[in-house]
């Protein structure tokens, strides 16, 4: 389905899960408050971090940092699906003890095995959250 859906529990409202299909959402340089989670389902985007573009591929993990500019470019829309996690990092310091300034922009490609796993994470968080708006154009 194409379009933009957000998932959000209210138990845990430090963590907030977007999930895009086919769509354009954030070309333009942008931020987030929060550290940013995402995996790559299909597709490749040219993803532009401190003017730098990195080929992001199909299988793909990733971490942003909170406040780091970046933009999105997917190279083919119509083949273009990822998810994204975004958690507070008031939150992580707190209760996980880590000093959220000193996490890096990394990704990486996964293998097939590592990959079925974290998007089987990614779609037990949603389905515990539960869909709370849908953007679609």
């Amino acid at each position: 389905m194409r379009g933009i859906k957000y998932y959000l529990n209210e138990k845990y409202d430090f963590v907030e899960i977007k999930e895009c299909n086919f769509q354009m959402h954030s070309s333009r340089p942008h931020l987030h408050n929060e550290i940013s989670i995402g995996l790559i389902e299909s597709g490749e985007c040219c993803l532009d971090v401190f003017g730098q573009c990195h080929n992001i591929k199909t299988k793909s993990i990733l971490i942003i940092p909170a406040d780091n500019i970046h933009a999105c470019h997917p190279e083919n829309i119509d083949n273009w699906s990822f998810k994204m996690i975004y958690i507070n990092r008031d939150w992580m310091t707190k209760n996980i003890s880590h000093e959220t300034d000193k996490i890096q922009f990394q990704y990486k490609v996964l293998a097939d095995e590592k990959y079925s796993v974290i998007k089987m994470m990614f779609q037990n968080l949603e389905k515990a959250a539960g869909k709370f708006e849908v953007e679609t154009i």
